[in-house]
């Protein structure tokens, strides 16, 4: 309004150079110009946060101590599948048969890793790290394979292009050479809930609501980062939005 006004003042001061007529229509069209100029920027805003609600995530939580461990991921499990085929006959020689231990230096290791991701262009998640990775919202199931080096100086497959719901966290703990996998919904997908304007948010009967991680109607907002901030199963903090 501010904007306008001053934009008022200045047409007025100008008067003198306009009839009433062009006055008037100098003032309807700044009106126009602006309310465009507006409806473009919420048009965006809605854009943006119906694409924020509608982003779907695969995470990954890596509990090896030392090992990092390298994902290779899709929708398609025929394609999962055969880039799998294709990686297992990428990592050869040196980075696949050549002996190691868990003293290797960090030279040889990031040697390694830099080698294995420039071959494969599989996704590093390193030591306690975790990931999370945007999938389409049409992508019911995301098939990986993932890989781990062993002692032995090898990048070994596990998975081996199993199946995984959306908004699922896969976690790998034990050790290289015990691997333990389990699959859990720790997390929201950004499917039925997720994060939004710093704000968990959840699905409800008439489309989506601001969660709370205390009672129903509570007005107290979950804050969060991103996606893997929030989990499921949190309350409407306040009124279901359509």
């Amino acid at each position: 309004m501010k904007c306008l006004f001053l934009t008022v003042l200045i047409l007025v001061t100008n008067a003198m150079h306009l009839t009433w007529s062009e006055l008037v229509d100098a003032l309807e069209s700044e009106v126009a110009s602006r309310t465009k100029s507006q409806n473009l920027q919420d048009s965006v805003e809605d854009e943006e946060e119906v694409m924020a609600q509608g982003e779907s995530s695969f995470f990954v939580r890596n509990k090896l101590r030392y090992s990092s461990v390298f994902v290779t991921y899709g929708c398609d499990r025929q394609f999962v599948k055969k880039e799998s085929m294709e990686i297992s006959g990428k990592i050869t020689g040196k980075y696949m048969g050549a002996s190691g231990s868990v003293e290797s230096t960090y030279k040889n290791e990031k040697e390694f890793e830099n080698a294995f991701i420039s071959k494969t262009g599989a996704t590093k998640v390193g030591p306690g790290g975790f990931l999370e990775e945007g999938v389409a919202k049409s992508c019911d199931m995301v098939y990986a394979t993932m890989y781990v080096r062993k002692r032995d100086g090898k990048a070994y497959p596990f998975m081996n292009t199993s199946g995984v719901h959306k908004g699922k966290v896969v976690t790998i703990s034990g050790t290289p050479e015990n691997l333990r996998i389990s699959k859990s919904w720790e997390a929201c997908g950004g499917e039925y809930c997720g994060c939004w304007n710093k704000k968990c948010w959840t699905t409800c009967a008439t489309g989506w609501c601001y969660a709370s991680d205390s009672y129903s109607q509570s007005f107290s907002y979950k804050s969060c980062r991103d996606n893997s901030h929030c989990t499921p199963g949190l309350k409407c903090a306040g009124s279901c939005h359509a």
